[in-house]
C-alpha cells in the first residue's frame, strides 16, 4: 500500500472497475457519487413492495478480459444469463437478484462516498456542490457522462480540447405493474414509440410478478424529454396498448428520465488522461453506451495511472 491517494468521481461501472484495479495496484481509493446508491445506470428501483431494473436491462461479454471477469462474477453467484432476452448466440448477462447485485458486489470492499455531488474540480481539489472541503488527491479520475464531465473538469484544457463537444441521447423509461400478464412474449422490441418492452420478473432470481419495463426510443424521448413523468407514463403505456389492440390496466405506473442515458459520438479511447495535471476521464462515453464498455475503460485509465 503507497500513500498515493486517489479520487473518483462517480461509482458507476467505470468507476467502480478503475477503484478495484486501483485498489488491487496498493492506491488508496475513495469514489464520490450524487446519487444514493452505486452503479449508475446498473439500476434497480424498488417501490410499491416491487421491483424493476428500470436503467441498463442487460449486459453482453466480447472482450476476453471482461469475459474472465464474467465468469469469476457468475462463480460467486454475482451474475446470471437472461435467456428470454436473446435474440442470437449471444448471451446476455444481467445480475443475480437484482441488476444493482453487480455494481454492489463491486463496492463492497471500496471506500464509496454517496450523496455527495462533486463541483468543478479546482485541479486536484476536490469540493461539494456546497463548497465542503473533501481534500486534495494525487490523482483525480471522473467517470461522468461526458456531458456533465467536462463542466467538472473545466481546469483542463487539455482534456477539453480531447473531449470536445460530447452528445448524448435521453431515454424514458416507465416501470409498471399489472394484477394480470398483459402479454405472452417476456420481451418486446421496437413497437413504435418503444424501443424495449421486458418482464422484469423472466430475470433471473427476480420475485415473481408481473413487473415490466418499458423504454421509450430516442426520437420520442427527445421530443418528449421536459414533459412531466406522469404524462410520459400515461402516453408510454398508451402506445403499449395500440400496438396490443387493447386496454392497459396496471396496478401502477411510474416515469423516470435518463438524460444522458448513451453518448451518440464516443470518441473511440479507453480513456483521456492529462499527466501534468494528474487528471483522467473514463467512462462508457469514451467507448460506447454498454457496460462491457465502461468496465473496460475504467480498468484501462487504472492501468494508465499505475503504471
Amino acid at each position: 500500500m503507497t500513500d498515493e491517494r486517489i479520487a473518483i468521481v462517480g461509482a458507476g461501472m467505470a468507476g467502480l472497475a478503475c477503484a478495484e484495479r486501483l485498489v488491487r495496484g496498493g492506491r488508496q481509493v475513495v469514489l464520490f457519487d450524487k446519487g444514493r446508491r452505486v452503479g449508475g445506470r446498473m439500476a434497480t428501483r424498488r417501490q410499491a413492495g416491487r421491483q424493476f431494473d428500470h436503467g441498463a436491462q442487460f449486459f453482453t461479454a466480447r472482450d476476453p478480459s471482461f469475459q474472465e471477469a464474467v465468469r469469476g462474477w457468475q462463480a460467486l453467484g454475482v451474475v446470471g444469463e437472461w435467456a428470454q432476452a436473446g435474440e442470437d448466440a449471444e448471451t446476455r448477462w444481467v445480475g443475480s437478484g437484482s441488476n444493482r447485485a453487480l455494481p454492489e458486489h463491486l463496492a463492497a470492499s471500496l471506500d464509496v462516498r454517496l450523496g455527495t455531488a462533486i463541483a468543478p474540480l479546482d485541479g486536484r481539489t476536490i469540493h461539494t456542490e456546497e463548497g465542503r472541503w473533501l481534500g486534495r488527491f494525487d490523482e483525480v479520475v471522473v467517470t461522468a457522462p461526458p456531458t456533465q464531465a467536462a463542466a467538472l473538469l473545466a481546469c483542463s484544457d487539455t482534456l477539453l480540447a480531447r473531449l470536445g463537444n460530447p452528445t448524448h441521447s435521453p431515454c424514458w423509461a416507465v416501470i409498471a405493474a399489472f394484477a394480470e400478464r398483459p402479454c405472452e412474449e417476456d420481451v418486446l422490441r421496437d413497437r413504435g414509440a418503444l424501443q424495449w418492452i421486458a418482464r422484469d420478473a423472466s430475470k433471473p432470481g427476480r420475485p415473481k410478478g408481473e413487473t415490466w419495463v418499458i423504454h421509450a426510443n430516442e426520437a420520442w424521448s427527445r421530443a418528449n424529454l421536459e414533459h412531466g413523468p406522469e404524462r410520459v407514463a400515461d402516453e408510454l403505456l398508451r402506445c403499449w396498448a395500440h400496438s396490443l389492440g387493447r386496454p392497459m390496466r396496471p396496478t401502477f405506473a411510474v416515469a423516470h428520465r435518463w438524460r444522458y442515458a448513451r453518448v451518440t459520438d464516443p470518441i473511440g479511447e479507453p480513456f483521456l488522461r492529462d499527466p501534468e495535471a494528474r487528471l483522467t476521464l473514463a467512462g462508457d462515453g469514451l467507448l460506447g453506451p454498454r457496460v462491457e464498455a465502461a468496465w473496460l475503460s475504467g480498468v484501462a485509465a487504472a492501468e494508465a495511472i499505475l503504471g
